[in-house]
């Protein structure tokens, strides 16, 4: 940014450098002290630093006003963070490890309700039948392989 500054008989030129980094704004303000000629620094032209700013004031009318003029540059940083925010949403740790308990006793639980349903039904289909069939051993029919003499006997069994 370049500016001229007029106050009454004073006058003064303002051009303001700004870099990415301070270490840029050091290095070029040596390149840019180097490449002065000697008329320019002799005529009141100075470079001045602040963080990542250069300020370079040309030709004031007097060293005063280009030093008044440079004391009213204010240079200020400010950080900002532009990643989107999360807040937190999950539930606390103690929660969720109490829900992991929770969930894996009922997980191992309801498979042996199942199994003692089943095997409780299957148990009291097993006394109907036989209440029903060998209460009658005349009627039953015990299928055999032959594999002995002997034939086996169904009143033997129960």
């Amino acid at each position: 940014m370049i500016a001229e500054y007029r106050n009454g008989k004073d006058s003064a030129g303002l051009l303001l450098l700004e870099y990415p980094t301070p270490q840029l704004a050091e290095q070029h303000l040596r390149h840019l002290e180097q490449a002065l000629s000697p008329a320019a620094k002799q005529a009141g032209t100075t470079i001045e630093r602040k963080a990542s700013l250069l300020s370079l004031i040309l030709k004031p009318s007097s060293g005063a006003y280009g030093d008044t003029l440079r004391s009213a540059v204010n240079y200020e940083t400010h950080v900002t963070w532009h990643e989107p925010t999360h807040t937190i949403t999950d539930p606390p740790w103690t929660t969720i490890l109490g829900k992991i308990f929770i969930s894996t006793g009922l997980f191992m639980v309801w498979p042996w309700s199942w199994a003692w349903r089943s095997a409780g039904a299957s148990g009291g289909e097993n006394l109907f039948s036989q209440a029903k069939v060998f209460d009658r051993p005349e009627q039953m029919d015990v299928l055999q392989l032959g594999l002995s003499g002997k034939r086996i006997n169904s009143r033997d069994f129960y």
